[in-house]
Protein backbone atom coordinates (compact mmCIF):
# COMPACT_ATOMS: atom_id res chain seq x y z
CA UNK A 1 0.00 0.00 0.00
CA UNK A 2 1.22 3.64 -1.46
CA UNK A 3 1.69 6.41 1.52
CA UNK A 4 -0.09 9.62 0.99
CA UNK A 5 2.93 11.65 0.89
CA UNK A 6 6.56 11.23 0.32
CA UNK A 7 8.24 10.66 3.66
CA UNK A 8 12.59 11.20 2.28
CA UNK A 9 14.14 12.62 4.76
CA UNK A 10 16.69 13.11 1.77
CA UNK A 11 16.80 15.76 -1.55
CA UNK A 12 16.25 13.26 -4.26
CA UNK A 13 16.57 14.95 -7.99
CA UNK A 14 15.52 11.83 -10.00
CA UNK A 15 12.34 9.79 -10.31
CA UNK A 16 14.42 6.50 -9.92
CA UNK A 17 15.52 7.40 -6.71
CA UNK A 18 11.95 7.87 -4.65
CA UNK A 19 11.22 4.68 -2.63
CA UNK A 20 8.85 2.25 -4.83
CA UNK A 21 5.55 3.10 -2.98
CA UNK A 22 6.46 6.72 -3.04
CA UNK A 23 3.53 8.70 -3.91
CA UNK A 24 5.09 11.16 -6.05
CA UNK A 25 5.64 8.75 -8.41
CA UNK A 26 2.24 8.30 -9.90
CA UNK A 27 1.80 11.58 -9.29
CA UNK A 28 4.27 12.91 -11.52
CA UNK A 29 3.83 10.62 -14.34
CA UNK A 30 0.19 11.02 -14.55
CA UNK A 31 0.42 14.88 -14.31
CA UNK A 32 2.94 14.91 -17.08
CA UNK A 33 1.12 12.60 -19.28
CA UNK A 34 -2.20 14.67 -18.51
CA UNK A 35 -0.44 17.85 -18.23
CA UNK A 36 2.43 18.57 -19.93
CA UNK A 37 1.74 16.06 -22.92
CA UNK A 38 -1.81 17.12 -23.53
CA UNK A 39 -0.52 20.48 -23.66
CA UNK A 40 2.25 19.97 -26.11
CA UNK A 41 -0.24 18.21 -28.14
CA UNK A 42 -3.16 20.99 -28.44
CA UNK A 43 -0.29 23.64 -28.95
CA UNK A 44 1.15 20.97 -31.74
CA UNK A 45 -2.22 20.90 -33.68
CA UNK A 46 -2.40 24.74 -33.71
CA UNK A 47 0.98 26.44 -34.30
CA UNK A 48 3.04 26.08 -37.30
CA UNK A 49 6.29 24.45 -37.00
CA UNK A 50 8.46 27.75 -36.28
CA UNK A 51 6.20 28.94 -33.59
CA UNK A 52 5.47 25.27 -31.72
CA UNK A 53 9.30 24.94 -31.98
CA UNK A 54 9.95 28.27 -30.18
CA UNK A 55 6.94 27.02 -27.70
CA UNK A 56 8.90 24.23 -26.92
CA UNK A 57 12.25 25.97 -26.45
CA UNK A 58 10.38 28.48 -23.62
CA UNK A 59 9.18 25.90 -21.67
CA UNK A 60 12.24 23.87 -21.45
CA UNK A 61 14.26 27.06 -20.43
CA UNK A 62 11.01 27.34 -17.90
CA UNK A 63 11.80 24.31 -16.77
CA UNK A 64 15.24 24.34 -16.37
CA UNK A 65 15.42 27.79 -14.54
CA UNK A 66 12.20 26.00 -12.06
CA UNK A 67 14.77 23.18 -11.30
CA UNK A 68 17.87 26.20 -10.78
CA UNK A 69 15.41 27.65 -8.03
CA UNK A 70 14.74 24.86 -6.36
CA UNK A 71 17.77 23.40 -6.13
CA UNK A 72 19.53 27.11 -4.95
CA UNK A 73 16.45 27.28 -2.28
CA UNK A 74 17.47 23.81 -0.94
CA UNK A 75 21.55 24.71 -0.67
CA UNK A 76 20.51 27.83 1.16
CA UNK A 77 18.54 25.67 3.68
CA UNK A 78 15.39 27.54 2.53
CA UNK A 79 13.66 24.47 1.50
CA UNK A 80 10.52 24.13 4.83
CA UNK A 81 8.60 21.48 2.65
CA UNK A 82 11.06 18.95 1.13
CA UNK A 83 8.30 16.63 -0.11
CA UNK A 84 7.40 19.47 -1.82
CA UNK A 85 11.35 20.69 -3.08
CA UNK A 86 11.44 17.11 -4.59
CA UNK A 87 8.25 17.14 -6.22
CA UNK A 88 8.80 20.62 -8.10
CA UNK A 89 12.78 19.60 -9.20
CA UNK A 90 11.82 16.31 -10.28
CA UNK A 91 8.39 17.21 -11.98
CA UNK A 92 10.25 19.39 -14.21
CA UNK A 93 12.91 16.61 -14.58
CA UNK A 94 10.69 14.72 -16.13
CA UNK A 95 8.48 18.01 -18.29
CA UNK A 96 12.10 18.92 -20.22
CA UNK A 97 12.53 14.93 -21.06
CA UNK A 98 9.11 15.27 -23.06
CA UNK A 99 9.35 18.55 -23.75
CA UNK A 100 12.93 17.35 -25.62
CA UNK A 101 11.14 14.24 -27.26
CA UNK A 102 9.30 17.04 -29.76
CA UNK A 103 11.93 19.65 -29.70
CA UNK A 104 14.42 17.83 -30.96
CA UNK A 105 11.87 16.75 -34.23
CA UNK A 106 11.16 20.36 -35.07
CA UNK A 107 14.21 22.56 -33.86
CA UNK A 108 15.66 24.70 -37.03
CA UNK A 109 18.47 24.77 -38.57
CA UNK A 110 19.44 27.73 -36.24
CA UNK A 111 18.35 26.14 -33.23
CA UNK A 112 20.64 23.12 -33.92
CA UNK A 113 23.18 25.45 -34.31
CA UNK A 114 22.62 26.51 -30.72
CA UNK A 115 21.98 23.83 -28.91
CA UNK A 116 25.65 22.29 -30.88
CA UNK A 117 27.13 25.39 -28.97
CA UNK A 118 25.49 24.82 -25.55
CA UNK A 119 26.52 21.49 -25.59
CA UNK A 120 30.42 22.79 -26.37
CA UNK A 121 29.75 25.34 -23.25
CA UNK A 122 30.05 28.13 -25.84
CA UNK A 123 27.45 31.30 -25.02
CA UNK A 124 24.98 32.00 -27.03
CA UNK A 125 21.58 34.69 -26.67
CA UNK A 126 19.37 32.31 -25.55
CA UNK A 127 21.58 30.44 -23.14
CA UNK A 128 19.67 29.69 -19.90
CA UNK A 129 21.00 31.32 -17.40
CA UNK A 130 23.40 29.51 -14.81
CA UNK A 131 22.43 29.32 -11.16
CA UNK A 132 24.57 31.13 -8.96
CA UNK A 133 27.38 29.24 -7.09
CA UNK A 134 26.11 27.38 -3.82
CA UNK A 135 26.66 30.07 -0.96
CA UNK A 136 28.54 27.84 1.98
CA UNK A 137 25.69 27.86 5.12
CA UNK A 138 26.51 29.54 8.02
CA UNK A 139 25.14 28.80 11.52
CA UNK A 140 22.70 32.25 11.59
CA UNK A 141 21.18 30.92 7.75
CA UNK A 142 19.73 27.38 9.45
CA UNK A 143 17.38 29.53 11.41
CA UNK A 144 13.93 30.12 10.68
CA UNK A 145 14.79 33.83 12.65
CA UNK A 146 18.03 34.51 11.86
CA UNK A 147 17.90 36.62 15.89
CA UNK A 148 17.42 33.01 17.28
CA UNK A 149 20.79 32.22 16.36
CA UNK A 150 22.30 35.15 18.80
CA UNK A 151 19.95 34.59 21.08
CA UNK A 152 20.98 30.83 21.19
CA UNK A 153 24.60 31.55 22.03
CA UNK A 154 24.01 34.28 24.30
CA UNK A 155 21.88 31.82 26.59
CA UNK A 156 24.61 29.02 26.18
CA UNK A 157 26.90 31.64 27.18
CA UNK A 158 25.52 33.19 30.13
CA UNK A 159 24.79 29.65 31.35
CA UNK A 160 28.64 28.70 31.35
CA UNK A 161 28.33 26.05 28.37
CA UNK A 162 30.42 28.23 26.39
CA UNK A 163 33.23 31.02 27.10
CA UNK A 164 33.25 33.90 24.55
CA UNK A 165 31.75 31.84 22.27
CA UNK A 166 33.58 28.29 22.39
CA UNK A 167 31.97 25.00 23.71
CA UNK A 168 33.21 23.95 27.21
CA UNK A 169 32.07 20.53 27.91
CA UNK A 170 31.20 20.28 32.06
CA UNK A 171 33.74 17.55 32.85
CA UNK A 172 32.56 17.41 36.41
CA UNK A 173 29.42 16.54 35.50
CA UNK A 174 30.01 13.53 32.58
CA UNK A 175 32.46 10.70 33.66
CA UNK A 176 32.55 9.60 30.08
CA UNK A 177 33.85 11.15 27.15
CA UNK A 178 31.25 9.84 24.95
CA UNK A 179 28.78 11.72 26.50
CA UNK A 180 30.33 15.31 26.49
CA UNK A 181 30.76 14.61 22.84
CA UNK A 182 27.14 14.39 22.54
CA UNK A 183 25.98 17.40 25.03
CA UNK A 184 26.01 20.47 21.74
CA UNK A 185 24.28 17.71 19.96
CA UNK A 186 21.62 17.70 22.27
CA UNK A 187 21.13 21.43 21.52
CA UNK A 188 20.78 21.00 17.65
CA UNK A 189 18.08 18.24 18.07
CA UNK A 190 16.26 20.25 20.73
CA UNK A 191 16.17 23.24 18.54
CA UNK A 192 15.34 20.67 15.16
CA UNK A 193 12.28 19.38 16.98
CA UNK A 194 11.05 22.90 18.53
CA UNK A 195 11.05 23.62 14.87
CA UNK A 196 12.95 26.52 15.55
CA UNK A 197 15.67 25.61 12.91
CA UNK A 198 15.01 25.24 9.05
CA UNK A 199 14.17 21.97 7.23
CA UNK A 200 17.60 20.38 6.47
CA UNK A 201 20.04 17.59 6.42
CA UNK A 202 20.65 16.71 9.73
CA UNK A 203 24.17 15.72 9.26
CA UNK A 204 24.88 19.03 7.52
CA UNK A 205 23.23 21.12 10.01
CA UNK A 206 24.84 19.45 13.01
CA UNK A 207 28.22 20.02 11.46
CA UNK A 208 27.94 23.57 11.34
CA UNK A 209 26.76 23.83 15.39
CA UNK A 210 30.15 21.73 15.69
CA UNK A 211 31.93 24.54 13.97
CA UNK A 212 30.61 27.35 15.42
CA UNK A 213 31.06 26.61 18.56
CA UNK A 214 34.84 25.71 17.92
CA UNK A 215 34.57 21.45 17.93
CA UNK A 216 35.82 19.75 14.68
CA UNK A 217 33.27 17.20 13.75
CA UNK A 218 35.57 13.43 12.98
CA UNK A 219 37.61 14.41 15.61
CA UNK A 220 36.00 15.14 18.54
CA UNK A 221 32.16 13.40 17.52
CA UNK A 222 31.90 11.56 14.22
CA UNK A 223 29.37 11.74 11.36
CA UNK A 224 27.64 8.27 12.78
CA UNK A 225 26.87 9.79 16.14
CA UNK A 226 25.68 13.05 14.46
CA UNK A 227 22.37 11.06 13.15
CA UNK A 228 21.50 9.73 16.54
CA UNK A 229 19.78 11.43 18.55
CA UNK A 230 21.03 11.72 22.15
CA UNK A 231 18.82 10.94 25.15
CA UNK A 232 20.97 12.51 27.32
CA UNK A 233 20.64 16.11 28.31
CA UNK A 234 17.14 16.55 25.81
CA UNK A 235 15.27 17.90 29.03
CA UNK A 236 17.61 20.17 30.62
CA UNK A 237 18.28 22.30 27.29
CA UNK A 238 13.86 21.90 26.47
CA UNK A 239 14.04 23.79 29.32
CA UNK A 240 16.67 26.01 28.95
CA UNK A 241 15.37 27.25 25.39
CA UNK A 242 11.42 26.93 26.50
CA UNK A 243 11.12 30.69 25.42
CA UNK A 244 12.83 30.28 21.99
CA UNK A 245 10.16 30.02 19.17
Amino acid sequence: MKREYCTSETFRTDITELCEDCPLIDKIKTGIKNQIEFKILEQQSILIKELFSDYLRKEILDAQNAISETQNIVSRGECTNLAGCIEVYIWNKERIKVLNQFYNEVKTPQQEKAAVLLASGNTITETAKKPPEKKELTFKDLFNDPENAQKIKDILEQNHYTTKGKWQPNKQVYNEHSEMKTELLAVYYVLKEKEVLKVGKTTTQAKIFYKEFGLKVGEYISDRQLRERPNKDINKFENLFKRIE
